[in-house]
């Protein structure tokens, strides 16, 4: 897994000082998030992965107890539990461009998820169509193959295929339910697109 590099640390060292002072009871009604009070835990599900999250100490850690030290990963944690919350879906699919900002970071959006998306996946959409199903994602009928999946509790995200011929390069899309913005910036759903094309193509990998 990724370590944190210098421009990764300070960000969350600055963000664990507000951390530690949040009240964990309204994070968890906020978030939508389970919290232990015994065990000073969170517990919550990321790309159908069971995490847990510790209070007032910052720390991630997977279901077989080691510490998580995916710092992309922490930062959006952490800064999802200071300051985003969770509203009902109403079924409509949001393109970046439609989050709030995300006009402004479309072009390093599009180079860094959507054709990274098609880079990874669009050339093997078999081995691409198992990888979701065995995450549990949803198959829906957009382009030539498309899954809606829980990115993290009560957050949905949608991967969108056109396969490729000898014209074209096979091409993507993703999609978010429209109640990301409320979650999380459009800096963080950048980021978001980064890590969950990263699950896909590392249980793409774990095929053979």
């Amino acid at each position: 897994m990724k370590r944190m590099n210098n421009k990764e640390s300070a960000p969350l060292k600055y963000y664990a000082n507000l951390y530690a002072r949040l009240d964990p009871t309204e994070a968890s009604n906020r978030c939508g998030i389970p919290y232990d009070e015994k065990t000073g835990r969170f517990s919550l599900k990321l790309m159908g992965e069971d995490l847990s999250v510790s209070h007032p100490d910052f720390a991630v850690y997977r279901e077989d107890g080691t510490k998580s030290e995916n710092s992309p990963i922490s930062i959006l944690l952490i800064r999802f539990l200071i300051e985003g919350r969770i509203v009902p879906a109403t079924g409509r699919n949001l393109t970046y461009r439609d989050i709030p900002n995300g006009e402004a970071y479309y072009a390093n959006f599009l180079g860094r998820c959507i054709k990274r998306l098609a880079r990874t996946c669009g050339s093997d959409i078999h081995k691409f169509s198992k990888a979701m199903e065995d995450m549990g994602a949803e198959r829906v009928k957009m382009g030539d193959c498309a899954y809606r999946f829980e990115f993290i509790n009560n957050l949905y995200m949608t991967f969108i295929l056109w396969e490729g011929d000898d014209e074209f390069p096979p091409s993507a899309q993703i999609l978010f339910d429209n109640n990301f913005p409320f979650a999380f910036s459009a800096e963080d759903v950048a980021v978001i697109g980064d890590v969950s094309i990263e699950y896909v193509s590392r249980r793409m990998k774990q095929m053979g």
